[in-house]
């Protein structure tokens, strides 16, 4: 009898310890995000942007979920303001802080990983060209880079552009079989607004439809810059454009504005050039559910969000920044997934 007690007491001891192992094992698998309280400041380039102000709210959603304090920083494209917030926040002991700043140019970059280095501060930088990142990437061992998937987007959109080109009527204006088009692009150098067109572009022509881009403009990803430059060129374009492709929803619905002022996109079927967006904003859905605006890609912020923050959270940790996660390295860049879904009218 002693022995079968013992015997039992062993086997239930095996039991309790293989259930502790294997309860670690699915927590430490599923919830790559601490529960310690850290302290996040945030620094998006500016806030005028839809895409921006909507990922704001997402990172702020954080606190809902997890045990963390976020801070938000809006320097308004202005690199001086932003460098004083960098400051404030460092002297302030922040835990990590997670950038998509204003100057991506490699001094720009250098210089902001230069003031957070003597401090040791976790930091996720986001939208930094690639070839910037490979010179900077070992200046500082606790830094990591990650980009959206921002070329499928682009793919994608390019997808929307040739379902409207195979209803010649409604696209084809002067039936020449080409598709003369605006391009409305971000700023120069800005790794999303290259992928996004390169990636709209090569679907067009993988597709074999014949392009001809009649204008291309940069912006600071604004609508009232993409509005003023459409309503420029158009005495001088409006009667060959046959479609406007822009690399953000604000910048769309900037140029659905601009034609509004000429009579065009207001609802009048024959008085009507497509435009197309991409990010999902309110604005484009409802301009495109109006019949206002042709199509756009939604992308899922909160995804985004919580992937720098598990990023970061890695840094903190002293673990790979992609541990625990279903992110992958590309190069010396973390690629972030969007999950993108088209959106048209009906």
């Amino acid at each position: 009898m002693k022995v079968l007690r013992q015997t039992i007491k062993s086997i239930l001891v095996m039991l309790i310890t293989f259930v502790l192992i294997i309860t670690t094992e699915i927590q430490t698998f599923s919830s790559p995000i601490s529960t310690n309280p850290i302290n996040v400041g945030i620094i998006l380039f500016s806030l005028d942007n839809s895409i921006a102000a909507q990922l704001k709210k997402e990172f702020e959603n954080l606190q809902n979920e997890y045990s963390v304090k976020i801070s938000i920083f809006n320097p308004q494209n202005n690199v001086s303001v932003q460098d004083a917030m960098l400051d404030s926040m460092l002297k302030n002991k922040i835990d990590l802080i997670i950038a998509m700043p204003v100057d991506t140019k490699e001094n720009a970059v250098r210089g902001f990983i230069e003031r957070v280095k003597p401090y040791n501060t976790a930091l996720v930088m986001f939208n930094i060209p690639p070839d910037v990142v490979k010179k900077v990437l070992k200046d500082y061992d606790r830094v990591a880079f990650a980009i959206p998937a921002s070329d499928k987007t682009g793919e994608m959109q390019g997808e929307i552009v040739r379902d409207f080109w195979n209803n010649k009527s409604i696209i084809d204006k002067n039936g020449d079989n080409i598709l003369q088009y605006i391009l409305v692009r971000g700023p120069k150098e800005d790794v999303i607004a290259d992928k996004r067109t390169q990636g709209v572009t090569s679907t067009l022509n993988s597709s074999g439809i014949k392009i001809e881009l009649l204008q291309s403009f940069t912006t600071d990803w604004t609508e009232e810059l993409a509005k003023s430059y459409i309503e420029n060129i158009f005495l001088t374009y409006g009667d060959k454009m046959e479609a406007i492709i822009a690399n953000d929803d604000d910048l769309a619905a900037g140029a659905v504005k601009a034609l509004q002022k000429y009579g065009y996109n207001t609802g009048d079927k024959s008085k009507y050039i497509p435009v197309f967006g991409l990010s999902g904003t309110y604005e484009a859905i409802n301009l495109i559910n109006k019949g206002l605006m042709s199509g756009t890609i939604i992308v899922d912020l909160k995804k985004v969000a919580h992937d720098l923050y598990a990023i970061g959270n890695n840094l903190i940790n002293n673990v790979n920044p992609t541990e625990n996660t279903n992110l992958k390295p590309e190069g010396s860049v973390i690629i972030i997934g969007t999950n993108p879904r088209k959106y048209i009218k009906g």
